[in-house]
């Protein structure tokens, strides 16, 4: 207790509702998320504990399983729309989006998106976007999910284009892609293991900052 010591938690989704709500605090089971386009299981962060990884300055991956990120609601419609379909892939990147602002929101700070990062679990997770099933995917998801950002329309009826452009607060899209996909993480670790220092310039001298 009182730890100065940043917390990372790594491949998290967003429950997107307080640690006290009645729903989070109720037994872990499919009922639990019918009503709603967050997964609301005890395992994702509920807007408390997102702040506190902010408080001290840690690091939140956000993972890219389909179903780990979305309700039942956000199931229903992936799964009314075809494989490798535009909607479909539409509809993946509101997912993504959804759970970065929900986080963004949580912190109630533009800071909000300097602890944003990607927890992929591309080694584990179970159901993978599938336009974006690998790591040789995420320049593409940088780039869609860029190109929604700059012109953003309502997600679902979690926020509208207006909250979405409100919550990037003023900075500009690339900038906040390049923290997601990158500079996040690089920064965490130039500043916790600064005996890697060397190794960083290297990583930045080869673009991995960009």
């Amino acid at each position: 207790a009182g730890d100065p010591i940043p917390l990372i938690y790594s491949h998290a989704g967003v429950a997107g509702i307080s640690i006290e709500d009645e729903v989070f605090l109720k037994k872990d089971k499919p009922s639990k998320n019918k009503d709603s386009y967050f997964n609301r299981y005890s395992v994702n962060l509920a807007d408390e504990e997102i702040q506190r990884i902010h408080d001290t300055k840690g690091l939140l991956g956000i993972m890219l399983d389909k179903y780990r990120l979305c309700g039942e609601k956000g199931k229903e419609l992936i799964q009314a729309n075809e494989p490798l379909s535009e909607k479909r892939k539409d509809i993946y990147i509101k997912i993504l989006a959804m759970n970065i602002l929900q986080a963004v929101k949580a912190t109630n700070t533009s800071t909000g998106w300097d602890i944003i990062c990607l927890g992929t679990d591309y080694d584990g997770m179970v159901q993978p976007f599938e336009f974006y099933s690998s790591a040789a995917d995420l320049p593409l998801m940088a780039k869609d999910l860029q190109s929604f950002l700059e012109n953003p329309t309502d997600i679902f009826d979690v926020f509208t284009a207006d909250e979405v452009n409100r919550l990037q607060f003023g900075i500009p899209t690339e900038k906040l892609i390049r923290k997601i996909f990158s500079s996040n993480a690089l920064n965490f670790i130039g500043k916790h293991f600064p005996e890697n220092e060397q190794h960083m310039v290297e990583l930045e001298g080869n673009g991995a900052s960009e």
